[in-house]
């Protein structure tokens, strides 16, 4: 069963494909208040997940983190 803060984000990334039929895949995060990164990830015909990226791993500071991470999304090597 999924929390209410799990069940908006999955509906945020379900709506942003219904708006925009041409795109694969949607995200959006979140940072829990022990600095978790929680990635709520739809991909078109698949499904909807959750990645928890711990907060030692993830540097919200850092263009480069978040640029490996849109890279993991969109399946680049």
């Amino acid at each position: 069963m999924l929390s209410p803060i799990q069940e908006a984000a999955r509906a945020d990334v379900l709506s942003q494909l219904a708006l925009h039929p041409v795109v694969e895949r949607a995200f959006v995060n979140r940072f829990e208040r022990d600095g978790t990164m929680i990635v709520t990830l739809a991909i078109r015909g698949v499904g909807t997940g959750e990645l928890k990226i711990p907060a030692n791993r993830f540097n919200q500071d850092t263009l480069d983190d978040y640029g490996a991470l849109l890279n993991t999304i969109r399946g680049a090597p």
